[in-house]
């Protein structure tokens, strides 16, 4: 990591931690580092925020994640607005595409950060499905809370719990409603 580096981290430390102690830490470590080598405030600027693509196959779920991922990163709203595109020959195409607008540094931050909890939304939403469907009594084989515990893995236990809290949709009364 380069000097610059450094101290752009510190800086940016110093700008966004709550902790007293923290910031004037990371402030004193930062004007030595500074002093030492030559680093001006310009030196220091942010990099330039660009616009960038993303896009989702019709996963509405993942595009709505993504979206939340860049407001985390960016700790504030930016640009994230969803977008439809057609191809060079003007051909509807059936997906999502995210504008968005970020540093370089905080794209890969936003890329790493997604990838990371659209996998793990991903495992939640299998347990989610096993527990709507046991609600619902979708199944050809029920799991049962009085199952020995070994008998059921850590994913069926989780899915028990979470079937509590779904509401179970009766097809007759969604018919009668029709």
């Amino acid at each position: 990591m380069s000097k610059i580096e450094l101290a752009r981290k510190l800086k940016t430390l110093m700008e966004r931690t709550e902790n007293r102690n923290e910031r004037m830490n990371a402030e004193q470590r930062l004007s030595d580092l500074m002093a030492k080598h030559g680093i001006t405030e310009d030196m220091l600027a942010d990099e330039m925020v660009q616009v960038f693509w993303m896009g989702f196959n019709n996963d509405e779920w993942a595009a709505r994640l993504f979206c939340q991922v860049v407001s985390n990163v960016c700790e504030v709203k930016r640009d994230c607005h969803e977008m439809s595109l057609k191809s060079k020959k003007k051909e509807k195409w059936d997906g999502i595409v995210i504008e968005y607008r970020v540093t370089m540094a905080e794209k890969i931050q936003i890329h790493f950060t997604f990838n990371h909890f659209l996998e793990r939304f991903r495992e939640e939403m299998q347990v989610f499905y096993v527990a709507y469907i046991q609600k619902n009594e979708l199944f050809s084989n029920p799991l049962h809370a009085g199952q020995s515990s070994g008998s059921l893995t850590d994913r069926q236990r989780r899915a028990l719990k979470m079937a509590r809290g779904v509401e179970k949709k009766d097809i007759h009364l969604a018919l009668g409603e029709a």
